[in-house]
Order: structure tokens, then C-alpha cells, then sequence
């Protein structure tokens, strides 16, 4: 069976950003699925998902996040939630 990986990253190359992305949740221990722009997908297909400007662009569980910043917010936010949770259980 396969496992589903939370994370998508659409990618293209010599993106800078893209490659922040994943090391970003690599750091974090996510796993994700990287998909390289005219290999992986076309610009048509990206666009049926979500109208973009930048790369890369980010989904969680199908839902789109955006780019590389608001994958940090992102981040930041569920770091600050499970902080808030440990705290919570004393």
C-alpha cells in the first residue's frame, strides 16, 4: 500500500524557493512529495488546482497554503499550537 505523504511541493527548477521548501520540512520532519514543473505535471494542470503567481506552490492534505512564506507561517503556527497543547496538559 502506498502512504500518503501530507505535503506536496510543485516545484520547477532553479527555484530557489522550492528548494527552501523542502529543506524546510525536511528540518521539521515532515515527509513530503516533491513534483518537478514538465515532469511531474504541466503549468495547465497546477492551474486547474489553484491560480498562481510563484513557485513553488504548497498543498497539505490537498489544501492549498501557498508558497515558501506562508509554508513558514504555517509551520510556525502548528509549532505554537502544540507548545500551547503541552502546556495546556499540566
Amino acid at each position: 500500500m502506498k502512504m500518503i505523504k501530507p505535503y506536496v511541493i510543485y516545484g520547477k527548477q532553479d527555484c530557489i524557493y522550492c528548494d527552501k521548501a523542502r529543506r524546510l520540512l525536511k528540518s521539521h520532519g515532515y515527509d513530503f512529495t516533491y513534483l518537478q514543473l514538465d515532469s511531474d505535471y504541466t503549468m495547465d494542470e497546477l492551474w486547474e488546482k489553484v491560480k498562481f503567481t510563484t513557485y513553488p506552490q504548497i498543498f497539505l492534505y490537498d489544501y492549498s497554503i501557498g508558497g515558501y512564506t506562508a509554508l513558514q507561517k504555517s509551520l510556525e503556527a502548528r509549532k505554537e499550537q502544540a507548545q500551547d497543547e503541552s502546556h495546556n496538559q499540566w
